[in-house]
């Protein structure tokens, strides 16, 4: 499971924007097997650094993180080098001082002008995998860390579900994914949702999730 494409980040940065897997199940066997996902819409500022696997997939872990909250009045963070290294950098509360995030919806990271660039630090926003335990955070969307970037954070309780074997964190290209289902409980009154996957591939939603109010789909990305 993965949000969907969170919006870019207002002011970011020169490089990609990534999407990162935010959790998985254990293996399905077929037959009558049920899986749930437990969500919240708690969010965090995150920093972390990359791994590559064998089969080539990058996983950026998560190395700190805040809780953010979101604006009008939102959180607003800054990272720094400055007592702490290129590899390891650390939150500047100080700096941060007295600074809010204006924009509804939204949360602040600012990198200060110690980082080189380029570097292998990842910021972004962050979401817990098993709430309420906050040390479950995941990335689920990052960029690297670049100088004197400060860049807005705008996430959303709008999910992708497809099948595949990948990790948390995982950076997904969504364009290869095929056809997902995408889950937006945004106006939801009831967050719920139960979906069936068919012998063909196909989900299929359970009539409880109009009646909650959860809008859905499947299909490809660009038709979702």
């Amino acid at each position: 499971m993965s949000p969907s494409p969170l919006p870019t980040p207002a002011n970011g940065p020169s490089g990609n924007v990534y999407h990162n897997v935010f959790l998985t199940s254990p293996r399905v066997p077929s037959g009558q097997s049920h899986v749930q996902f437990t969500l919240s819409q708690e969010y965090f500022a995150i920093f972390g650094t990359p791994s590559t696997h064998q089969d080539g997939n990058v996983v950026v872990h998560t190395s700190s993180y805040l809780p953010a909250t979101l604006g009008p009045n939102g959180s607003f963070f800054t990272l720094s080098t400055v007592g702490g290294s290129a590899s390891e950098p650390v939150w500047d509360q100080k700096a941060a001082q007295g600074k809010v995030t204006a924009a509804s919806g939204g949360f602040t990271i600012a990198a200060d002008h110690s980082f080189e660039y380029p570097n292998s630090i990842y910021v972004g926003c962050g979401a817990q995998t098993n709430p309420p335990d906050a040390n479950t955070v995941v990335p689920i969307q990052t960029y690297i860390a670049e100088p004197g970037l400060q860049s807005q954070f705008f996430p959303r309780p709008k999910y992708y579900v497809t099948t595949g074997n990948y990790q948390p964190g995982t950076i997904v290209d969504l364009t290869t994914l095929g056809d997902v289902l995408q889950v937006d409980f945004t106006t939801s009154a009831v967050p719920e949702a139960s979906f069936n996957l068919n012998s063909h591939g196909v989900f299929e939603a359970d009539k409880s999730v109009g009646n909650n109010g959860v809008s859905w789909c499947f299909g490809s990305i660009s038709d979702a």
